[in-house]
Protein backbone atom coordinates (compact mmCIF):
# COMPACT_ATOMS: atom_id res chain seq x y z
CA UNK A 1 0.00 0.00 0.00
CA UNK A 2 1.62 3.29 -1.01
CA UNK A 3 1.04 6.23 1.60
CA UNK A 4 1.75 9.52 1.18
CA UNK A 5 2.52 12.15 3.59
CA UNK A 6 1.26 15.67 3.25
CA UNK A 7 3.72 18.19 2.99
CA UNK A 8 3.62 20.77 6.31
CA UNK A 9 2.26 24.44 6.31
CA UNK A 10 5.25 26.88 5.60
CA UNK A 11 3.33 30.00 5.71
CA UNK A 12 5.83 33.09 6.54
CA UNK A 13 5.00 36.34 7.99
CA UNK A 14 6.82 39.51 9.50
CA UNK A 15 5.65 40.99 12.71
CA UNK A 16 6.41 44.14 11.82
CA UNK A 17 8.11 46.26 9.46
CA UNK A 18 10.60 44.98 7.14
CA UNK A 19 12.05 48.34 5.99
CA UNK A 20 13.76 49.60 9.36
CA UNK A 21 16.71 51.38 10.70
CA UNK A 22 20.39 49.98 11.15
CA UNK A 23 20.25 49.17 14.90
CA UNK A 24 16.63 47.65 14.23
CA UNK A 25 14.70 44.28 13.93
CA UNK A 26 11.91 42.83 12.57
CA UNK A 27 10.74 38.94 13.77
CA UNK A 28 10.04 36.92 10.61
CA UNK A 29 7.62 33.89 12.10
CA UNK A 30 6.48 30.53 10.20
CA UNK A 31 3.68 28.46 10.69
CA UNK A 32 4.13 25.92 13.99
CA UNK A 33 3.48 22.69 13.54
CA UNK A 34 3.59 19.34 16.48
CA UNK A 35 7.05 18.30 15.63
CA UNK A 36 7.75 20.16 13.33
CA UNK A 37 11.70 21.15 12.38
CA UNK A 38 12.53 24.40 10.68
CA UNK A 39 15.65 25.75 9.12
CA UNK A 40 15.66 30.18 8.46
CA UNK A 41 18.07 31.21 5.56
CA UNK A 42 19.27 34.12 4.20
CA UNK A 43 19.51 33.75 0.19
CA UNK A 44 20.22 30.31 0.07
CA UNK A 45 22.46 29.84 2.76
CA UNK A 46 21.25 28.33 6.20
CA UNK A 47 21.80 30.28 9.48
CA UNK A 48 23.02 28.53 11.93
CA UNK A 49 21.45 27.86 15.02
CA UNK A 50 17.98 29.84 13.28
CA UNK A 51 16.00 26.45 14.11
CA UNK A 52 13.10 28.08 15.53
CA UNK A 53 10.00 28.97 14.04
CA UNK A 54 10.71 32.39 14.55
CA UNK A 55 13.85 34.32 13.52
CA UNK A 56 14.63 37.84 14.14
CA UNK A 57 16.32 39.73 11.36
CA UNK A 58 18.38 42.31 11.81
CA UNK A 59 20.35 42.57 8.35
CA UNK A 60 19.17 43.13 5.26
CA UNK A 61 18.42 40.56 2.68
CA UNK A 62 16.40 37.75 1.62
CA UNK A 63 15.10 35.21 4.47
CA UNK A 64 13.00 32.01 4.00
CA UNK A 65 12.05 28.89 6.01
CA UNK A 66 12.59 25.38 5.48
CA UNK A 67 10.09 23.19 7.70
CA UNK A 68 10.39 19.74 8.05
CA UNK A 69 7.77 17.41 9.08
CA UNK A 70 7.86 14.41 11.43
CA UNK A 71 7.47 12.26 8.50
CA UNK A 72 10.67 14.01 6.80
CA UNK A 73 8.66 15.87 4.44
CA UNK A 74 10.21 19.67 3.76
CA UNK A 75 8.58 22.88 2.23
CA UNK A 76 10.16 25.90 1.76
CA UNK A 77 8.10 29.05 2.06
CA UNK A 78 8.15 32.28 0.69
CA UNK A 79 10.58 34.49 0.58
CA UNK A 80 10.45 38.18 2.56
CA UNK A 81 12.93 41.02 1.59
CA UNK A 82 13.91 42.76 4.66
CA UNK A 83 15.71 46.21 4.16
CA UNK A 84 17.85 47.95 6.28
CA UNK A 85 18.27 51.44 6.21
CA UNK A 86 21.81 52.91 7.15
CA UNK A 87 22.30 55.92 9.40
CA UNK A 88 24.01 59.11 9.17
CA UNK A 89 27.05 60.03 10.25
CA UNK A 90 26.91 62.38 13.42
CA UNK A 91 29.66 64.43 14.48
CA UNK A 92 30.43 67.51 16.01
CA UNK A 93 33.08 69.44 16.34
CA UNK A 94 33.95 72.98 17.90
CA UNK A 95 35.10 76.10 16.09
CA UNK A 96 37.16 77.78 19.19
CA UNK A 97 37.95 76.96 22.54
CA UNK A 98 34.77 75.09 24.79
CA UNK A 99 35.76 77.19 27.79
CA UNK A 100 35.93 80.53 28.10
CA UNK A 101 34.11 83.52 30.65
CA UNK A 102 30.63 84.52 31.10
CA UNK A 103 29.72 86.64 27.62
CA UNK A 104 31.52 84.12 25.59
CA UNK A 105 30.58 81.59 23.06
CA UNK A 106 31.78 78.88 20.99
CA UNK A 107 29.96 77.51 17.66
CA UNK A 108 29.53 73.83 17.94
CA UNK A 109 29.22 72.66 14.05
CA UNK A 110 27.58 68.97 12.91
CA UNK A 111 28.20 67.35 9.55
CA UNK A 112 26.93 68.51 7.11
CA UNK A 113 25.36 66.59 4.14
CA UNK A 114 22.19 66.68 1.24
CA UNK A 115 18.61 66.08 3.18
CA UNK A 116 19.97 65.97 6.58
CA UNK A 117 18.13 67.80 9.57
CA UNK A 118 19.41 68.44 13.05
CA UNK A 119 18.30 69.21 16.87
CA UNK A 120 20.85 70.29 19.46
CA UNK A 121 20.65 68.61 22.76
CA UNK A 122 22.09 70.30 26.12
CA UNK A 123 22.51 67.27 28.32
CA UNK A 124 19.10 65.02 27.53
CA UNK A 125 17.10 68.68 26.43
CA UNK A 126 15.63 69.46 22.83
CA UNK A 127 17.39 73.09 22.03
CA UNK A 128 13.87 74.76 21.08
CA UNK A 129 14.63 76.37 17.74
CA UNK A 130 17.92 74.65 17.75
CA UNK A 131 17.81 73.03 13.96
CA UNK A 132 20.87 74.19 12.45
CA UNK A 133 24.23 72.25 11.29
CA UNK A 134 25.60 75.27 13.48
CA UNK A 135 24.48 75.90 17.18
CA UNK A 136 26.21 78.60 19.32
CA UNK A 137 26.68 77.53 22.81
CA UNK A 138 27.07 80.58 25.46
CA UNK A 139 26.33 78.74 28.65
CA UNK A 140 28.03 75.59 30.29
CA UNK A 141 26.84 72.09 29.31
CA UNK A 142 27.34 68.78 27.51
CA UNK A 143 25.86 69.39 24.41
CA UNK A 144 24.87 67.54 21.21
CA UNK A 145 23.33 66.73 17.76
CA UNK A 146 20.76 64.45 16.76
CA UNK A 147 21.15 63.78 12.89
CA UNK A 148 18.25 62.65 10.74
CA UNK A 149 18.80 61.40 6.91
CA UNK A 150 16.26 61.47 4.57
CA UNK A 151 15.08 58.04 4.91
CA UNK A 152 14.51 58.88 8.80
CA UNK A 153 17.31 57.58 9.92
CA UNK A 154 18.03 58.81 13.19
CA UNK A 155 22.13 59.53 15.24
CA UNK A 156 23.16 61.20 17.61
CA UNK A 157 26.73 62.85 17.97
CA UNK A 158 29.44 62.99 20.15
CA UNK A 159 29.42 65.43 23.22
CA UNK A 160 31.21 67.79 23.50
CA UNK A 161 31.49 69.79 27.33
CA UNK A 162 31.42 73.67 27.51
CA UNK A 163 32.38 75.30 30.33
CA UNK A 164 31.86 78.84 31.80
CA UNK A 165 34.48 78.67 34.96
CA UNK A 166 34.90 82.10 35.21
CA UNK A 167 32.79 85.54 35.36
CA UNK A 168 34.36 88.68 35.43
CA UNK A 169 32.54 91.35 37.24
CA UNK A 170 32.53 95.19 37.05
CA UNK A 171 34.58 96.49 39.74
CA UNK A 172 32.59 98.80 42.15
CA UNK A 173 34.67 102.15 40.95
CA UNK A 174 35.41 103.46 37.53
CA UNK A 175 39.22 102.34 37.96
CA UNK A 176 39.83 99.53 38.91
CA UNK A 177 41.92 99.24 42.86
CA UNK A 178 43.15 95.81 42.92
CA UNK A 179 45.78 94.68 39.59
CA UNK A 180 47.73 91.28 39.18
CA UNK A 181 50.40 90.75 37.35
CA UNK A 182 51.42 86.89 36.38
CA UNK A 183 55.17 85.61 35.31
CA UNK A 184 56.45 84.13 33.68
CA UNK A 185 54.13 83.24 31.02
CA UNK A 186 54.36 80.42 29.31
CA UNK A 187 56.25 78.98 32.31
CA UNK A 188 57.26 75.19 33.00
CA UNK A 189 54.81 74.41 36.07
CA UNK A 190 55.39 77.27 38.33
CA UNK A 191 54.44 81.17 37.87
CA UNK A 192 53.87 83.63 40.60
CA UNK A 193 51.49 85.97 40.66
CA UNK A 194 51.76 89.55 42.00
CA UNK A 195 48.96 92.01 43.39
CA UNK A 196 49.38 96.09 44.25
CA UNK A 197 48.45 96.57 47.51
CA UNK A 198 46.20 99.35 47.66
CA UNK A 199 43.41 97.46 49.57
CA UNK A 200 44.08 95.07 52.67
CA UNK A 201 41.27 93.00 52.19
CA UNK A 202 41.59 88.88 51.23
CA UNK A 203 40.95 87.20 48.52
CA UNK A 204 40.90 83.85 46.77
CA UNK A 205 42.53 82.33 44.28
CA UNK A 206 41.05 79.87 42.50
CA UNK A 207 42.42 77.78 39.14
CA UNK A 208 40.48 75.68 36.47
CA UNK A 209 41.36 74.03 33.54
CA UNK A 210 40.25 74.30 30.44
CA UNK A 211 37.61 71.33 31.12
CA UNK A 212 36.00 73.31 33.76
CA UNK A 213 37.69 71.14 36.27
CA UNK A 214 39.10 72.74 39.51
CA UNK A 215 42.49 72.26 39.55
CA UNK A 216 43.60 74.45 42.98
CA UNK A 217 42.53 77.14 45.57
CA UNK A 218 43.75 79.36 47.73
CA UNK A 219 43.69 82.13 50.39
CA UNK A 220 45.93 84.97 50.74
CA UNK A 221 45.69 88.52 52.21
CA UNK A 222 46.76 91.50 49.31
CA UNK A 223 50.56 92.37 50.21
CA UNK A 224 53.45 93.40 47.50
CA UNK A 225 54.92 89.61 48.12
CA UNK A 226 54.69 87.62 45.31
CA UNK A 227 51.92 83.82 45.40
CA UNK A 228 54.18 81.46 43.98
CA UNK A 229 51.63 78.53 42.22
CA UNK A 230 53.46 74.99 41.41
CA UNK A 231 53.15 71.74 39.90
CA UNK A 232 50.64 72.54 37.30
CA UNK A 233 50.99 69.96 34.46
CA UNK A 234 51.00 70.99 30.68
CA UNK A 235 47.91 73.16 29.46
CA UNK A 236 46.09 76.36 29.48
CA UNK A 237 45.07 77.33 32.98
CA UNK A 238 42.20 80.08 34.30
CA UNK A 239 43.75 81.97 37.09
CA UNK A 240 40.43 83.77 38.98
CA UNK A 241 41.74 86.09 41.56
CA UNK A 242 38.51 87.14 43.62
CA UNK A 243 38.33 90.43 46.23
CA UNK A 244 35.73 91.28 47.98
CA UNK A 245 34.19 93.93 45.03
CA UNK A 246 36.25 92.98 41.98
CA UNK A 247 37.40 89.55 39.76
CA UNK A 248 40.14 89.48 38.07
CA UNK A 249 41.26 86.24 35.10
CA UNK A 250 43.93 85.77 33.87
CA UNK A 251 44.87 83.00 31.37
CA UNK A 252 48.49 80.81 32.28
CA UNK A 253 50.34 78.47 29.68
CA UNK A 254 52.30 75.67 30.95
CA UNK A 255 54.71 74.15 28.89
CA UNK A 256 56.46 71.27 30.85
Amino acid sequence: MLTTNALPNANISAIGSTTFCAGGSVLLTVSLGVNNSYQWKKYSNNIAGANGHNYTATTAGKFKCEVTSPAGCSKSSSVIEVVVNPLPTATITAGGPTTFCAGGSVALNANTGTGLTYQWKKYSNNLVGAVNATYIATTAGKYKCTVTNTNGCSRASNAITVAVPCRIARPTTDNSEMQAVLYPNPSNGTFEIKLNNSIPEPFDISITDLSGRHVKSEMHLISDESIEISNLETGMYFVTIIGENERIVLKAIVNN
